[in-house]
């Protein structure tokens, strides 16, 4: 017997005192089709749910269609190759310029990735008390040059498109603004507004900064070791 016949025969069983009118009848009956109705779609949306979380389950024990954010990323250990692409140094001094530093052997100037791969070159370097090795830039191409001495380690860096030192100096100064900037270069006469001073390197008491003119105009600026002359005459 399905449920509207046994709502209907509990509506006629003379034990019942109870005589609903046809629409309460009626509504009776409509709600408990709709009760029934929803309990077989709970049923049925409750079996759906556990397959799917049976498939989502399997899926996740296989490793489909996930990815392990535990996995560690690639290494990104810089080489030397790496480091000469970064952006050049802007600043020389007081003590060199980006990696390199005054001082440093022909393996640390070589772990910059700075500076050409002769600067190993162990025949040269013992048959010169200083060598001199190229800059690179981030394509690999030259701007300017290092030089290595056999007692001192590096000794002179010498960038083209002069950067400008930590006081201000920069490639394209006159004469009058280069001796505003270091007192000592105001003390050299330049008739010709051509040729090379040096001046004290403020914060490095072992440097001096070797400043080139042409045309009354600051060409060149290079950092260097001031006994550096003395190294490289040997």
């Amino acid at each position: 017997m399905n449920l509207d016949d046994e709502l209907r025969r509990m509506f006629q069983d003379g034990r019942i005192d109870l005589a609903p009118t046809p629409v309460a009848e009626r509504a009776i009956v409509a709600g408990a089709r709709r009760r029934r109705r929803n309990r077989r779609g709970l049923a049925v949306g409750g079996g759906a749910l556990v397959a799917v979380l049976g498939v989502a389950g399997g899926m996740a024990a296989s490793g489909f269609g996930f990815v392990d954010q535990a996995l560690p990323a690639a290494s990104t250990t810089p080489t030397a190759t790496t480091q000469a692409k970064q952006p050049l140094p802007t600043v020389l001094g007081p003590n060199g310029l980006g990696a390199l530093r005054l001082g440093m052997t022909r393996e640390q100037v070589h772990g910059t990735g700075m500076v050409s791969q002769d600067v190993l070159d162990e025949q040269q370097a013992a048959a010169h008390a200083c060598t001199t090795h190229e800059l690179l830039d981030s394509t690999g191409a030259s701007f300017g040059t290092v030089v290595l001495s056999r007692r001192a380690g590096l000794a002179e860096v010498l960038p083209r498109n002069a950067p400008r030192t930590p006081e201000g100096l920069r490639a394209g100064m006159t004469v009058e603004q280069a001796g505003i900037v270091y007192a000592e270069l105001r003390k050299v006469a330049l008739s010709s507004g051509s040729g090379s001073a040096q001046t004290a390197v403020p914060g490095n008491s072992r440097a001096v900064y070797t400043v080139d003119f042409n045309n009354s105009k600051v060409t060149a600026i290079s950092l260097r070791f001031s006994d550096n002359d003395e190294d490289c005459s040997a």
